[in-house]
């Protein structure tokens, strides 16, 4: 089992819009895992919650995946993911 997590100061900008001001902040956290319980799958994800400043609104965002490899040279891979960075602010 491989954890991870981390904490990122973002600076926005949208250029195409008509929100005022164009640049906002953000507070990102984030927390991920890697699991391989069996010698050819691996159980992957990573949770994330960015803050923003001028809204005081939060976003989350997730990615999960699993990958079988039934041969060295041959995987499958399912998962989910949401990103939703284009509409954080609206």
């Amino acid at each position: 089992l491989r954890v991870r997590g981390g904490y990122a100061y973002r600076r926005f900008w949208l250029p195409d819009t008509e929100f005022t001001p164009r640049l906002t902040f953000a507070n990102q956290y984030s927390v991920g895992a890697t699991y391989q319980p069996l010698d050819r799958l691996t159980l992957d994800g990573d949770l994330s919650l960015t803050q923003f400043t001028q809204s005081d609104t939060g976003n989350w965002t997730y990615q999960a995946r699993a990958i079988f490899r039934p041969f060295d040279r041959v995987q499958a891979q399912v998962g989910m993911r949401r990103s939703p960075f284009e509409t954080s602010l609206a």
